[in-house]
C-alpha cells in the first residue's frame, strides 16, 4: 500500500492494530503504534471516536501483554495511556489490577481500585473478584474481606467464584463457621453453590477434624441435586481415616465407586494408610487386591502399599512380603 503511494490513515492503522492484537502479535502492535505516532496521528489529536478505538486497542495489547506474562510492559503502556490523553476505561483497569495481583503487587492494586473509583470509572464483578481472589491466594483474608464488603457497597453481588474464594479464605484461617455464613448467605443473593463451594467448605471442616460437619455438608449438597466428584469424596474419605472412623470412610469409598465416580491415587493412599495405622491389614489387603483386579498400574498398587508398611514401622520386611505376594515388581 505505501509503495504504491497510498498513506494509511487511522482507519487503517486500527483494523490492522485489532488484526495484530487478536492473532497476540503484541510486539508487532506496539510498533504500529510507534508508526502511526510517526505518520503524525496524534491520539490527543483525533476526533472522539478515534480516542475511543485508541482505548479498545491500547487496551486490547495491555491485554495481550498480561496474559502473556509481560506486567512490566503492560504497566508502561497503561502509563504511556494517560501521558498521550487516551483515557483507560473499565476494562484496561481490570487488566491492570490483575496484572499487579498476580506480580504480588496487592497494594499497587487495591490503590488502582482507588483510583479509577476517584477518575469515576465504576468498578464491576471482575474488578473485585481480581482482588478478592488474589488477597485470598496470598492469605491476606481480612483485606479480602473488607474488598468484598466494598463490593456490596457497590450494589455489585458476588458470583459462584466470588464466594467460593470468600469460602476458601475463611476455611485456610480455620474460620469454617463464617465459611459457612457465606455458604447460607448465597441463596439470598440469588447465587447457586457449585461442587467446589461444598467441596471446599466441607475440606475445611475436615482439617478442622469436624468431620460430622463435613457429612451434613455432603448431605446438603446431594439435597440441591450437585453431584459430588473425586475431590469431595476423597476429601471426606480422608477426614474420616484422620479421625479413626473407617467404617465411615469404607462407606464413603464403596459409595464412591457404586456412584461411578473414580477414585484416584490420593483417594486409596488416605484409605490404605487409615487402615495400616488402625493395623487392619487384612482390609487393606482386600483394597489392594480389588486394585489388582482394575485398571490401576500395578507398580502405584507397590507403591500405595510400601509407603503403608513403612507407616506400620513393619519396613523392608512387609515390603518384601508385599512385593512376593502381588507379584509386583520393585520400583528400582
Amino acid at each position: 500500500m505505501v509503495e504504491t503511494g497510498c498513506r494509511p490513515n487511522v482507519v487503517t492503522f486500527n483494523t490492522l492494530m485489532n488484526s495484530l492484537c487478536r492473532e497476540g502479535r503484541v510486539l508487532e502492535a506496539l510498533a504500529l503504534v510507534d508508526r502511526m505516532v510517526e505518520e503524525g496521528h496524534q491520539p490527543n489529536a483525533m476526533g472522539q471516536s478515534h480516542i475511543k478505538a485508541d482505548v479498545v486497542i491500547s487496551t486490547a495489547i495491555v491485554d495481550r501483554l498480561c496474559k502473556d506474562g509481560n506486567h512490566i510492559n503492560a504497566q508502561n503502556l497503561f502509563t504511556e495511556m494517560h501521558e498521550k490523553g487516551i483515557f483507560p476505561n473499565v476494562l484496561t483497569y481490570n487488566c491492570m489490577i490483575d496484572s499487579f495481583c498476580h506480580s504480588g503487587r496487592w497494594s499497587d492494586a487495591d490503590q488502582l481500585l482507588r483510583h479509577m473509583i476517584e477518575k469515576q470509572i465504576n468498578p464491576d464483578i471482575v474488578t473485585f473478584s481480581a482482588l478478592i481472589n488474589a488477597f485470598v491466594k496470598e492469605r491476606k483474608v481480612s483485606e479480602a474481606e473488607e474488598i468484598y464488603k466494598e463490593m456490596l457497597r457497590w450494589s455489585i453481588f458476588p458470583t459462584t467464584i466470588t464466594y467460593n474464594s470468600m469460602i476458601d479464605g475463611f476455611c485456610k484461617q480455620d474460620r469454617v463457621d463464617d465459611a459457612k455464613r457465606m455458604l447460607d448467605s448465597m441463596a439470598s443473593k440469588g447465587c447457586s453453590p457449585d461442587v467446589v463451594t461444598f467441596s471446599t467448605l466441607i475440606n475445611g471442616y475436615c482439617k478442622a477434624k469436624r468431620v460430622d460437619n463435613g457429612m451434613e455438608i455432603f448431605c446438603e449438597m446431594h439435597r440441591r441435586g450437585i453431584v459430588a466428584n473425586t475431590v469431595t469424596y476423597t476429601t471426606l474419605i480422608h477426614g474420616f481415616c484422620q479421625v479413626g472412623d473407617l467404617d465411615a470412610a469404607q462407606d464413603l469409598l464403596n459409595e464412591m465407586i457404586s456412584c461411578g465416580v473414580a477414585p484416584d491415587y490420593i483417594t486409596f493412599h488416605c484409605m490404605l494408610a487409615g487402615l495400616c495405622s488402625k493395623k487392619e491389614l487384612r482390609k487393606a489387603f482386600a483394597i489392594l487386591e480389588d486394585l489388582q483386579k482394575s485398571e490401576v498400574c500395578p507398580r502405584l498398587i507397590f507403591f500405595l502399599f510400601s509407603l503403608c508398611s513403612f507407616i506400620l514401622g513393619f519396613g523392608e520386611v512387609c515390603y518384601r512380603i508385599v512385593q512376593v505376594k502381588f507379584k509386583i515388581q520393585s520400583l528400582d
